[in-house]
């Protein structure tokens, strides 16, 4: 039986078996309908949520979908559909070809996780979804060996409505190993941690993974709150445990980041590269951020046609190979808001740490910090994610050099002219409204 089994399994990988003719459309209403669907479903299914709230237990999803026919979660009316969970982990998908789309995902005060990503759940895809309330809200890691590959996470809104009281790491896209991730076109924000060390990341790549692929993001680290230490976008993160020191592994190899826009983390760089090689990073617009730092022995990082408050900058022997960027202010001013931090603490007069915030904040707003009054006087406002120039600012001023190789499209999806530009916006392609496109991509929810 094993044998003749065996033989037809051989058949179909030779000839295909048409996994797409036996494929179901499975419509669900309740919470128990779509958990018996994620748990019996079968490669090209399409599971289709109705209208209405559902209040979710966590649900592991098993089940192999394959790449002619991946298995399909969605909802038939997103907006009217909402999926509320207050555990901890909503979906664990540790099986390949998984997609989810259309889905409002809220969480509870504990939440860690919508999507814990593992093993071998190789081909997940979470596209044009709306995720708030979690710690990471997206996370993956290796598990039993394996790591989750060629994973794209596109067109999706991540945000916290409060910061998150956790000493655990708090990052919207947390992605540890896997090769070939693609973070594209989705909005990050207000992803603040009020515990622990209160750093927090608005995506990372890191844990050892290969040739990931950032682009055409928007972050606001602090778009409707503020405080902590909120950092945009890393290869590297802060490291993956349990190595905190020494000769370290690299945590990502031959990655890209380029057409995104970073704004407003007044005390964390826009971009940070850590412990990484071979990774470029081009064409991202950066306000109200301390540009981009590479950092940790060997780290290796091309830094081409960005435009940005603040500098790029290394710490800690990290090498930058530094071509046609705008830099507003200097990369020393980067330390200035931990200095400022740690020399606080130390004081005990309340009117000494009122003055030491003064002289913080001029000094970051100064030519010697982030002089974000550069990027003020070009664009209309950039601060609400507005990067249409000002009447009388020719794009001239944005000009690059033709020498250096450009991606062939902008934030808006443009195609790029025969003159480089700097920064994520082509202004010779055509309009591009930055605040436009997250109006309507925040519209698609209520």
């Amino acid at each position: 039986m094993r044998r003749r089994f065996s033989g037809l399994l051989a058949l179909c990988v030779t000839i295909g078996c048409g996994w797409a003719a036996t494929a179901r459309d499975v419509p669900v209403t309740d919470p128990a309908s779509l958990t018996a669907a994620i748990e019996t479903a079968a490669p090209g299914d399409v599971i289709t949520l109705g209208p209405g709230v559902y209040r979710m237990d966590r649900t592991p999803v098993r089940r192999a979908g394959s790449a002619d026919a991946p298995i399909h979660v969605t909802a038939r009316e997103p907006a009217n559909t909402r999926l509320r969970f207050s555990g901890t982990e909503l979906f664990k998908v540790s099986a390949p070809h998984w997609h989810f789309s259309g889905l409002d995902i809220e969480g509870a005060v504990n939440a860690s996780h919508a999507f814990h990503v593992v093993g071998g759940a190789d081909g997940f895809i979470l596209r044009d979804s709306r995720l708030r309330g979690f710690h990471a809200a997206l996370k993956a890691n290796p598990e039993r060996g394996e790591t989750p590959d060629d994973a794209k996470i596109e067109g999706n809104i991540f945000y916290n409505a409060t910061p998150r009281l956790t000493a655990r790491p708090v990052t919207p896209v947390d992605v540890v190993g896997g090769d070939r991730w693609v973070i594209r076109g989705n909005f990050i924000a207000d992803f603040a941690k009020a515990g622990g060390n209160g750093v927090s990341y608005g995506a990372f790549l890191k844990g050892g993974g290969r040739k990931g692929i950032v682009e055409r993001n928007l972050v606001i680290c602090e778009w409707r709150h503020t405080g902590g230490t909120r950092i945009g976008l890393s290869f590297g993160g802060g490291g993956t445990s349990p190595c905190n020191g020494g000769v370290c592994p690299l945590e990502h190899a031959g990655g890209i980041m380029r057409n995104n826009i970073v704004l407003n983390c007044p005390s964390a760089p826009g971009v940070d590269v850590n412990r990484s090689q071979d990774v470029n990073i081009r064409h991202n617009t950066i306000y109200k951020a301390w540009g981009i730092v590479a950092r940790s022995p060997g780290t290796v990082a091309t830094v081409r046609n960005n435009l940005m408050s603040g500098a790029a900058g290394t710490r800690g022997g990290a090498t930058l190979v530094e071509d046609g960027n705008i830099e507003a202010g200097f990369a020393l001013g980067a330390y200035a808001p931990g200095a400022a931090a740690r020399l606080k603490e130390a004081l005990e007069d309340p009117s000494l740490r009122d003055r030491l915030d003064r002289f913080s904040g001029w000094w970051s707003d100064s030519a010697l910090g982030r002089n974000d009054a550069k990027l003020n006087e070009w664009f209309r406002d950039p601060a609400k994610a507005d990067f249409r120039l000002k009447e009388g600012v020719s794009a001239s001023r944005l000009a690059g050099d033709l020498k250096l190789a450009h991606p062939s499209h902008d934030f808006c999806g443009q195609a790029r002219g025969a003159f480089a530009q700097i920064g994520a916006v082509d202004y010779g392609s055509g309009a591009c409204d930055v605040s436009g496109w997250l109006d309507r991509l925040l519209r698609r929810f209520p």
